[in-house]
Parts: structure tokens; C-alpha cells; sequence
């Protein structure tokens, strides 16, 4: 009951900056500043408050904060009188559910709002990934090896078996793909930095009646660290592989 006034109280005040921090809220590092998460629900456990803060610290991580861009609310805003401000990233590496927006402000430190829908998706992929702990276990090793390809230590056939045919539900083999086309993408693939997805990349997706636990995974160039590309991941055949879904 403390806390809901609590969050009664804080929802109902006009004033755009406040003293106390509230109760349902925690901090996290964002290079090299913190920054706030409020948590408008009520009844998340402090594990789940602690997954949520630790991933979106994680997709943070690999957005530099010169792509955020925080705007003060104007009287037009809806939101206006109840938060501060609102944040975008510009260019950002985020999934499309990604929860960081409005933000109110606690001695000079933004508290960006974590809704109850917010709270209830990643619920929802801590369940999933909990489920699916097997298969997730043997991602980071996946994303290593693929940033370290090179055409001196990687076959075409290995190459090859890193791809999942989703018509299929099989590995690629040598009459999927021209081994001389798969030559030139090793380099292609070796010359990305990996980032470790967060966990609202995960879900099942299906293909011809087909359905498979996948994710989608950010990268950026070496030599043009300023590029971002997506690639999809299924978990097929006991092991991630790269497979050829089109990028949204």
C-alpha cells in the first residue's frame, strides 16, 4: 500500500523536478552518467527490476550517449505536467519495444519511466529466456567465432554449416550457396564487431510452418565504426547459425 500512494503521489504532481527519489525506482551507468529507472508497477519482484535494469544497460552499452537526444515537454504534449522531458536516439541500436522515452528528473538525475506494458513485454522474454537457457547458453561462443572469422582460419565448409535453411530446417550445404560466393562473405561477416543482444531480440519465428527460437543481433563495421547492421539468428540443428530472414 506504500507504495502505490507513492506512485499515486508522483503521477498527480505538476512540478517537472523533484527532491526524493522514489521508492520504486534504481540507477544505472550510462558511460559516464547515471541515469534513473522508474518502475510504475507495483509488484515486480526486485529480480525482475534488477533483469530489466541490467538489459537495458546492456543496449545502452553500445549506443553512444551523442545519439541521445532529450526535449523538454511543451504545454501540447499530452505528457506535459506529469514528465520532464522525452528521449530519442537518434541513429540508436535498440530493439523496436525498446522502453526508454519520457524521463522526470530527481536532484538533477533522469528517471526514465518504465511502464506497466514495458514491464509486462520483458516478464514476458524472461520467461522465454529462462525457458530456453540451453540454447541461449551457446551465444556469446556463437558471436565469437563468428567475429573472428578469417579466410585463414575458417573453411568454406564451416562457413557453410553457420547457416540455417529456413524453407528446410536444415544447415546449408554445397549446393545451397556457390562456394566461391560464400568465400567473399567470410570476410564480409569476420570484418563485424558482434554485440550481445538484448533479450527483447528474442522470439520464436516461423517460416513454412516451421518454427525456430531466434533473435536479432547488432554489429558494426571495424573499419567504419559507424555503421550498424542487423542480422537474424535462429537456434537450429543444437547450435546458433545465421539465416537469410529479411531485415526490418
Amino acid at each position: 500500500m506504500k507504495h502505490k500512494l507513492a506512485v499515486i503521489l508522483l503521477l498527480g504532481s505538476t512540478s517537472l523536478s523533484y527532491s526524493q527519489v522514489p521508492e520504486l525506482s534504481c540507477t544505472l551507468q550510462w558511460e559516464k552518467n547515471t541515469y534513473g529507472l522508474l518502475f510504475t508497477d507495483t509488484n515486480l519482484t526486485a529480480m525482475v527490476k534488477v533483469a530489466i535494469r541490467d538489459d537495458v544497460q546492456e543496449i545502452l552499452a553500445y549506443n553512444p550517449t551523442t545519439n541521445a537526444v532529450f526535449r523538454s515537454l511543451t504545454a501540447s504534449d499530452p505528457q506535459y505536467g506529469v514528465y520532464a522531458g522525452r528521449m530519442t536516439l537518434d541513429d540508436a541500436t535498440t530493439p523496436s519495444d525498446f522502453p526508454l522515452s519520457l524521463y522526470k528528473v530527481f536532484g538533477g538525475t533522469n528517471y526514465f519511466a518504465i511502464e506497466i506494458s514495458s514491464s509486462s513485454n520483458y516478464i514476458a522474454k524472461i520467461s522465454l529466456t529462462n525457458q530456453q537457457q540451453v540454447a541461449i547458453s551457446g551465444l556469446s561462443n556463437f558471436l565469437s567465432t563468428a567475429q573472428n572469422m578469417t579466410p585463414s582460419n575458417t573453411t568454406i565448409q564451416a562457413f557453410q554449416l553457420k547457416w540455417w535453411h529456413p524453407l528446410q530446417g536444415r544447415i546449408y550445404t554445397p549446393e545451397d550457396v556457390e562456394a566461391d560466393s560464400i568465400a567473399k562473405h567470410i570476410d564480409v561477416f569476420g570484418g563485424l564487431y558482434y554485440y550481445y543482444p538484448s533479450m527483447l531480440s528474442f522470439e520464436f519465428k516461423s517460416e513454412n510452418g516451421k518454427t525456430w527460437l531466434g533473435c536479432k543481433v547488432w554489429t558494426r563495421k571495424k573499419n567504419n565504426l559507424k555503421k550498424y547492421l542487423k542480422l537474424d539468428l535462429v537456434y537450429g540443428g543444437e547450435q546458433w547459425r545465421f539465416v537469410p530472414f529479411a531485415d526490418d
